[in-house]
This record gives C-alpha cells, structure tokens and sequence, in this order.
C-alpha cells in the first residue's frame, strides 16, 4: 500500500461500518493499522456517519460493536445467521445456537428447585434479553412474548452466589451484587437506546423495501387499489410478511418475490371487482327503495273511501302536530319482498347508471301497479285460509246454536255459510259492497287473530284493518299470514258484544274512530276504553271468573257463598254489556274520576277476599256491589264486607279459615231461627272476630 497512513485513514473514515470491516480484511497490512487502539477515532468517525447510531457500548471496542450490529455472524460459531442482534446480552445468534445457548427465564432455577424470593434474587443480577419470540415450539411450548438470558451467564450467577454462601463472605456477596447490578443498569441504559435504534432502522429499511416493490409492481401494470389489502382480507397477513420486511430487495430476491405476489395480486383484484359490482348493486337497490317509497306515498290508500266516511281521527295513532294525510299509507309489500318481482328484479341486476335505474322504474309503473294488487289480493287470501284451518265449527254463544262447516269444502263455498262477509259502514251496506268478498270479511270487527309464536303473549291480537303502518311512514314490513292464527276466544267475545250491541256487521275500522268513547255495562264504577280494550277486559272477567269456581269448590264451608258471573250473557240480566256514551256522558265520566274523593273511605267485600279474590271498594258503592255480584240484598257490616288490610300471606289464611267458621256459624243461627251471637258475644257483627288489626 504505497498510500501514506493519514490519506488511507482519512478515506475510510466517509466510508460505512460494514464496508470498513471488509477492508480490514483485504490484507495483514491494513488490518493492522486499523486494529490498534490508536485507530480506535477512526472507528468512532465511521460510526458517527451512521445517523442516529448510539455510541459504542461499554466493555466492547469499535470494532466488536460494528461487527455486533452489521456482521451477520453467530456470536458463539460463526455461522451465517439473519437474526436481529439483542442489545441487552449482546449476542447475534444463529437458530442453533439461540436454542442452545439461551435459556427462558425461569427454567434453570425452577428445575433445581430454588423457591421463587430465591429465584427473583438471582434473576435481578442476571442479564435478561428484550421480551421477544424464541425458540422451537418443542422447546419453548409458550409462544408469547417471554426472556431469555444466557446459559452459561446463569451458570456463572449461580457459582457465585453458592461460592459466597459456602464462604459465609456476605459482605463480599452483597459488594459483587451491588456491582454486578450496576453493570446490568448500564447494559439496559445501553440497551434501551441502541433497541429504539434498531427499532427505527427496521421500520425505515421496512417502508423501504415497500415503496421499492410497490414501485416495481406499477411498472409491470399493477394498481394501487389492487395492491391494498383489507384488515378483512384472508391474504393480508401473508402480503404484509412479503412486503415489509426489513432485508433489502435486491434483484434474486425479486424474482424469487415476484410470483408470489402476483397470485395474491390477483386474487386480490377479483375481490375488488365483485366488491365493486356488490357496490354498484347496492346503489342501484337503494335508488329502487328511494322510488318504492315515493310511490308508497304517493300511491291512494285503497280504502280511502272507507276512512273518509268514517271521519276518522286517531288521537293516540296520529300525531296533531302531524298531517294526517302523510300517516294513512296505503298498505305495501316490504322493500326485500317487492325487489323480487320479475319487473324490478330485472332493473336491479342490469349493469346501468342510476339515471337509467329511474327511467326504467317510471316506464312500468302501470305493471307495477298490478303486482302490488296481486300483492294485497294474495295477502287477503293467505289470511282467509289461515283464518279457517282446523274450522269445524262456529259457536254462537248468546243462543248456544252451532254450525258446523266440512272442511272438504272450498274457501269460498265455506263462506256461504256464514254472513261474515256482509259489512255495514254506519249501518249501511252501500260503501262495504264495492270492495271485494275478501276484504269486507278480514275488515269484520269480530275477525280477529293472534301471532303463533309461542314466545308472544296471547293477548297479542291483530285487527285486519291495514293500519298498521300508521305506526311509522318510513318502515315497510313483510306480512306473512302464516305467522298468524284466528284467535277462537277474542272472537267469540267480539261477536257476542257485538250482537248485544247491535252492531253484527261493523267494521273494526269503525270501532276504532269511534276512539275511547266505550264503557263496560256491567262494572260499576268503570273508566273510558277503546274497542280493543273492551274485548280485552271481558276475556280477563271471564279467567277471573274460572278462578273464582275453582277457588269456591276448595272452600270448606257448608252454606254456599253466592255469587254471580256479572260479565256472562244471562238473558235475565237486562243491562247491555258494553255502553257507548255520547260526548257529554263521556265527560261526565271523565270528571267523576279525576274528582273521585271519597270521604268515606274503602270496604272490603269478605266473600272475594276469601277466594283470594281482593275486591276494595269505596263504601257508597259497596251495597250495589252485593247486589250485584253476591244477590244479598242486605249485607251485615262484618258478616259480608268490613276491613281487612292485612298484606301477611300467613295471617291472611288465619283469617279465612275464621271468616269460614263463622260464615257456617251466621248461616246455622238463621236456619234455627236462633239469635245468633260471635265469638266476641256480638250479635250481629263479626266485625271484632274476623278484622285483623293493621
């Protein structure tokens, strides 16, 4: 080398680490010169022209440090090793030697049976690697993130520790712990910096190699849409571990690349297409909902007529801020239902602008039309045959009269048989008969279904009204009969107030805009209903009323307790079942409620507390109701009603079984003719015998 010592020195020291490394190992002359300590400001000028490169570490020179970091060589022999250097033990291994020479965290002590306090003790002067992923899965079972640290760095802590324990020199011990932690503090200071060091030229030698591929792929024809993977994509992980690693792309390493990523490419780009043509398909059934709704709302209710007739307002259905006209919808199929038709199917799976979506939807508005008749047509027809599978018979339960119909019939001739598809609008049958058979019958007020379900509540009843979409103008639900069954019991108890009311072939739609001006004419003292709450209340009576006959044949008492089922059709009970009252009866009610103070407070009619039945009632109206319910004319105080306010389940059965005995007691003195007297030398009250004290 015929160069002066100062100008080689001064070249080498612009050029990178690794390369100097490399020179070094041209010949004996040169690696002399650089290998001396009065090199080592060559070393550090080199160093300096990596940016960001921490310092050399303490207890390395120059050269360990770039050999450390640049050489891709195993620490321990030698070999040819891709793995990343751990800053914290300063080793580089190869995978033979990791797996070898590196034990996890726990494992050489654990085995020697050290107890944990012991094992902490020793761990804190041990040097530990980065939490990382070493290891074959045979022999670390535990994938997650873990420590390691040296074999051999563990063996010599232990020689230590048990050489200062044999000495019994714990000053000595507690010395070279003080300073062995020292030096672990400085190897993880060191540590931390030259890891956020590497960290950062991994992720800058990563995006790199991504903009280089990237920029390969677009010469060849490829995309950027095409080369984005979704976090959904099943290929995404495998293109990410193709593309961002952090080894330089050099052109063996492309060839070898480049198919692969050509087969996730074009997977890929199926994907995006189908995505697309989804996309198109959903703009273009959004576009189709936008012009269903609009002609929903624009379409004449079919039965306007019927509801102009009728004067109806539904203060509870109908907002008063809103008009009525946008709530009363004609009834449609919902969207997924109407998307199916042949016409509108067609216009949803053509590849056509969203323009030419509308001009096809405006042109067969008229076929359109059709299909949403044949729609409430097959509705109706769906619900007639729901509405008599397993029909044999119908009852009429005011004059015990059946009528049995053979189910081998067809539907219509069934129908003949009976007079439900006659209907009358305000009494007459004029406006009814312009609408088909089907619908005049399903509009019927004692036609009445419930959901089969068996997760609904049986009180859940459907009025075939077409109504329903008053709820809310934006929602278009899919009806389906099936779902539906005739309700055997609403329906006999529909028929029967009905019949009592005059009102045979009413339509429920008439019921309904009558609003709550209807009453039970039966109770006492009752409060303003709708229709629907009517037949609801007299199918509660008539439970109450099989309890009530259960409940009176487990009483022990010899003198039978009267009573009378109020809610039932006896022809000699003359008064109506249900009371429609005018708009000043109405009001009438309306204030007796609200100014309802009785002074004289509440009784309790013993009869129904007995049969568990809690009737509390104000005292003025307590004589009607044993007339009524009981047939006694004159009630004792204390025999019949009182107080009795006790909530104790226990004392409650105390008390019945007195009340009982002292019933008999009462019935037997009237029989003899005695007088007779209670318990407490009373003689015509129970009253100090059967009250509880509150």
């Amino acid at each position: 080398m015929s160069l002066p010592t100062e100008i080689i020195s001064e070249i080498v020291s612009y050029i990178a680490p690794d390369d100097l490394l490399i020179f070094v190992w041209i010949n004996k002359h040169l690696r002399a010169l650089f290998m001396r300590r009065s090199a080592a400001h060559i070393w550090q000028r080199v160093l300096n022209n990596v940016p960001g490169l921490p310092p050399c570490l303490s207890g390395m020179c120059e050269p360990q440090y770039v050999a450390f970091l640049f050489l891709n060589q195993c620490t321990f022999c030698g070999s040819h090793t891709d793995m990343q250097p751990d800053p914290y033990i300063r080793i580089k291994p190869c995978t033979t030697c990791r797996d070898n020479k590196l034990e996890r965290v726990g494992n050489y002590w654990s085995n020697r049976g050290e107890n944990l306090s012991y094992q902490g003790y020793l761990y804190s002067v041990t040097h530990l690697t980065r939490p990382t992923v070493l290891g074959k899965p045979s022999l670390h079972p535990y994938r997650y993130k873990q420590q390691f640290c040296l074999s051999e760095d563990v063996l010599e802590v232990s020689r230590m520790v048990d050489s200062f324990n044999r000495s019994e020199d714990k000053i000595g011990l507690e010395e070279w712990k003080e300073n062995r932690q020292k030096t672990i503090k400085t190897w993880r200071q060191e540590g931390d910096r030259l890891c956020a060091y590497m960290d950062s030229e991994s992720l800058r030698l990563t995006n790199e190699r991504q903009r280089s591929v990237v920029l390969r792929l677009k010469t060849i024809g490829w995309k950027d849409n095409e080369m984005f993977f979704p976090t959904w994509s099943k290929d995404k992980s495998t293109w990410d571990s193709l593309i961002r690693d952090w080894k330089p792309l050099t052109d063996r390493a492309w060839a070898t690349l480049l198919p692969k990523l050509e087969t996730l490419l074009q997977a890929n780009r199926d994907q995006i297409l189908e995505y697309e043509k989804q996309a198109r398909r959903s703009r273009r059934r959004i576009k189709l909902c936008q012009l269903l709704q609009q002609t929903f709302r624009n379409t004449p209710h079919p039965y306007q007529a019927l509801v102009d007739a009728l004067g109806f307002q539904d203060s509870v259905l109908i907002p008063s801020s809103t008009p009525y006209s946008s709530f009363f919808l004609s009834p449609f199929p919902a969207h997924s239902i109407a998307l199916q038709w042949d016409i509108l199917e067609q216009i949803l799976t053509a590849e056509v602008s969203l323009e030419i979506v509308e001009e096809r939807f405006n042109q067969c508005q008229e076929q359109l039309g059709d299909y949403i008749s044949g729609w409430r047509a097959d509705i109706q027809d769906r619900f007639m045959k729901q509405y008599f599978v397993g029909f044999e018979e119908e009852r009429d339960v005011s004059s015990h009269v059946t009528v049995t119909v053979s189910l081998e019939l067809p539907l219509r001739t069934r129908l003949t048989h009976f007079t439900f598809n006659i209907v009358q609008i305000r009494g007459s049958r004029e406006l009814a008969d312009r609408f088909p058979n089907d619908t005049r019958f399903l509009l019927r007020a004692d036609v009445i279904f419930q959901p089969t379900s068996g997760h609904k509540p049986i009180a859940t009843n459907i009025s075939l009204d077409f109504l329903v979409q008053l709820r809310d103008p934006n929602l278009y639900l899919d009806i389906n009969p099936e779902t539906f069954e005739r309700n055997v019991e609403f329906t006999t108890i529909a028929k029967l107030l009905l019949k009592d009311m005059g009102m045979q072939d009413v339509t429920y739609l008439e019921l309904r805009s009558m609003g709550g001006s209807f009453a039970c004419g039966r109770c006492g003292r009752c409060s303003l209903v709708y229709w629907d709450d009517v037949v609801t209340h007299y199918s509660k009576m008539r439970h109450e009323w099989n309890k009530c006959v259960i409940a009176r044949s487990a009483l022990a008492v010899r003198h039978p307790i009267p009573f009378r089922n109020l809610h039932d059709s006896q022809p000699e009970d003359t008064r109506p079942l249900v009371r429609i009252l005018s708009a000043q009866e109405a009001d009438t009610i309306r204030n007796s409620i609200s100014n309802n103070t009785s002074s004289t407070g509440q009784s309790e009619c013993f009869l129904c507390a007995v049969i568990k039945k809690r009737r509390c009632i104000p005292r003025e109206d307590i004589m009607d109701h044993m007339r009524n319910v009981h047939n006694i004319l004159d009630p004792i105080d204390g025999v019949h009603y009182g107080i009795h306010s006790s909530n104790d389940t226990r004392r409650d059965y105390i008390w019945a079984d007195e009340w009982q005995r002292q019933w008999d007691m009462f019935h037997d003195s009237l029989i003899s003719g005695t007088v007779w007297v209670g318990d407490q030398g009373d003689t015509l009250s129970l009253q100090s015998s059967i009250g509880t004290s509150t």
